[in-house]
């Protein structure tokens, strides 16, 4: 069974809410916030380019960032 990551996020009411990671997303965004791009990416864990990019979709909108430098800080302080 996978592993998972679990943070907590704020909603609009203030009321925490559980931020639920994957073990291959929590790989994947690694990878992101080391620079890697999905090409690197899938080529390494053996994917299609069009499956990380799902991936970091999912990934953005489970921690609500809009992009790779957001997420960087999301994980400094969260993983």
């Amino acid at each position: 069974m996978a592993q998972y990551i679990r943070s907590r996020k704020y909603n609009d009411n203030n009321k925490k809410e559980a931020v639920v990671l994957t073990q291959r997303e929590v790989e994947i965004l690694t990878m992101v916030i080391s620079g890697s791009k999905n090409e690197d990416i899938a080529n390494q864990v053996c994917i299609s380019p069009h499956t990380v990019k799902t991936h970091v979709y999912h990934i953005f909108k489970k921690i609500d960032v809009p992009n790779r430098l957001k997420a960087a800080l999301w994980a400094a302080k969260n993983l």
